[in-house]
């Protein structure tokens, strides 16, 4: 039985409990981004000329998914079973293969979707009907630009901000920082650690697996590529999944530049008129 790693979404609520990708096209090619809680969200179209379905866009999730109703409603037959690990644990989940998925002007082939009932990322948005990951995004090299609320395919390589090269960790891009080796997540808006500590303020973590709780901190700096940042929200989970240190969110840059064709990212570009043609869209 096939495994997937899918830690990529992950919502914190407090509690006062005590292959080298290519893109498919080299012009620009952009979609607009809503930004639910921080989290770049768009509206894409499934193969057969299905939907819109609104999807969340997840660089921290190896497949993608679709709402376990929404794919019933489209006549959508699993054709697997696979073994889904998140950082809450094990589950069971059917899928099917799709022919294409279309989100602007960009269209991937052969798309493997997993269909689950979406439970934690519902709560953070009922519309939201599934996730794109790296199953998708890994065919592309893009921008994602949180401040103009775009995400953009084709560019070469920004001028500006911090490029690093990253490591493929359950095929998600991980870059080294003073906290180890993150999963760069675009499905979270807190800093995950994969540690233990016994004391503090506790929180409950949501997944497509389930709930745990974990020990939050107020604040924590990290050191990237010599420079400091800040994330506001960590949280602090007991054991490792794998070989990365935990998760590092994207919401903690304005924007980022993923090159998918030659393993590097680079935080923080400069966002000139050619990459942001386009105005900002709605929260």
């Amino acid at each position: 039985m096939t495994t997937f790693n899918l830690f990529g979404f992950l919502m914190i609520c407090a509690t006062v409990c005590p292959c080298n990708a290519r893109t498919a096209d080299p012009s620009h090619q952009s979609a607009r981004l809503l930004l639910v809680g921080g989290r770049p969200v768009v509206d894409g179209v499934l193969s057969g000329g299905q939907g819109p379905s609104r999807f969340l866009l997840d660089t921290a999730a190896e497949s993608n998914q679709l709402d376990l109703t929404i794919a019933r409603k489209l006549g959508l037959t699993p054709t697997f079973q696979v073994e889904v690990v998140t950082a809450t644990g094990v589950t069971l989940v059917p899928g099917a293969h799709l022919p294409e998925l279309t989100l602007g002007s960009v269209t991937a082939h052969h798309q493997e979707f997993l269909f689950s009932n979406l439970e934690g990322i519902h709560q953070l948005s009922s519309e939201i009907q599934g996730v794109l990951g790296q199953q998708f995004l890994s065919r592309f090299d893009y921008l994602l630009d949180f401040g103009g609320r775009r995400i953009t395919f084709g560019l070469s390589s920004p001028e500006g901000g911090s490029r690093l090269d990253f490591a493929r960790v359950h095929g998600v891009p991980a870059i080294e920082t003073s906290e180890g080796r993150l999963l760069l997540d675009s499905g979270t808006d807190s800093l995950v650690l994969f540690r233990s500590i016994n004391s503090g303020p506790k929180a409950r973590i949501f997944t497509n697996a389930g709930t745990s709780s974990v020990t939050v901190l107020p604040s924590l700096r990290l050191k990237i590529a010599g420079k400091d940042y800040r994330a506001s929200n960590a949280a602090l989970l007991p054991q490792s999944p794998g070989r990365e240190g935990g998760l590092l969110p994207t919401s903690l840059f304005r924007a980022l530049y993923i090159c998918n064709s030659e393993n590097y990212v680079v935080l923080n570009p400069k966002i000139g008129r050619a990459e942001r043609l386009h105005p900002q869209g709605d929260r």
